[in-house]
């Protein structure tokens, strides 16, 4: 089930229609409709909730209040035991207490800290800067200190990102404590403001239809939804674009799955590699073997594919 506890988001980020029809707009509903709907979901047995607030969180109070009804209904009904939401851009210690107390009923949940970018001028770009969410390092702290969970969202195709400077978001990332990325490609929403820079930044995209369920069978080509995924960018042509998404592949295989990540993790705190030196020269290891090589060119072709039909093999 989805559950809706408030409406709107005060930002404006311009990839994003969600804050840009509302603006600065929050409408909460009624407490007793939010404790009724929750005793519904516990009492039909659902074991899994989403919340599908923009910033739960952003009021303290209140907030906490339904974490706490939610703890309540987990130790009387033993669900839900699992949630997704979408926590407070202004990431603190007040949403860590709300994921604290959520797993300490059993109820999973994690943070995602949804920062797309650590470059300043990207951020200027994407209006995105005023969201105070740039402490990663604090951010790590408070998780690592409760063992929570914390994974990242990194936005590849972002006006004036470059190869580069995507890269060093990933290593910025991991120096701070994030170890676990999730990576997109920026998707022209139909609403969102970044439609009126298409021209500003170059922005080329291509249409893909396998984005959304149930609506991409090729079989109903007439009922086909699409939406267009970024290919090239004035700071990134269509090969740096795929060079980064395949860099990004190798990072999440290499260091978030846990293969190489304890060995990282030593050179770097015994001062005898940096995380980009080590990560390089490794990648640029294994594609000295035949099997790399031939994995990486299957993947560029599908991708190849994939912006010329529509659909990812």
């Amino acid at each position: 089930p989805t559950l809706e506890t408030d409406r709107g988001c005060p930002y404006k980020c311009t990839f994003c229609d969600w804050g840009s029809l509302t603006a600065t707009k929050i409408t909460k509903f009624g407490l007793h409709r939010v404790f009724a709907e929750l005793d519904w979901i516990a009492e039909k047995r659902l074991p899994f909730l989403t919340l599908t607030n923009a910033n739960f969180g952003i009021f303290k109070e209140r907030d906490l209040q339904i974490a706490d009804k939610i703890v309540e209904i987990k130790e009387k009904y033993n669900v839900p035991t699992g949630i997704s939401v979408s926590y407070a851009k202004n990431s603190n210690a007040d949403v860590f207490e709300i994921i604290k107390r959520l797993d300490k009923a059993g109820i999973q949940s994690g943070f995602v800290l949804s920062l797309q970018s650590d470059t300043q001028e990207v951020l200027e770009s994407i209006k995105r800067t005023n969201l105070g969410i740039n402490d990663i390092e604090e951010i790590s702290g408070y998780a690592t200190e409760l063992q929570i969970p914390l994974l990242t969202e990194l936005i590849l195709g972002l006006p004036d990102e470059t190869t580069e400077t995507f890269k060093s978001s990933l290593f910025t990332c991991i120096e701070k404590g994030i170890n676990n990325f999730d990576i997109f490609l920026l998707n022209m929403i139909e609403n969102a403001p970044i439609q009126e820079d298409i021209g500003k930044f170059k922005l080329k995209t291509f249409n893909a239809y396998d984005l959304f369920y149930e609506t991409s069978q090729e079989e109903n080509e007439d009922i086909v939804e699409g939406i267009e995924v970024i290919k090239s960018t004035s700071t990134m042509s269509e090969k740096d674009i795929l060079d980064s998404y395949l860099f990004a592949w190798y990072m999440i295989g290499l260091h978030s799955s846990g293969i190489a990540d304890v060995m990282a993790k030593y050179l770097h705190k015994s001062g005898k590699s940096t995380y980009k030196e080590f990560y390089t020269s490794l990648i640029d290891h294994l594609q000295t073997y035949q099997r790399i090589p031939e994995w990486e060119k299957l993947i560029r072709r599908y991708f190849k594919q994939w912006k010329n039909t529509g659909f990812y093999n």
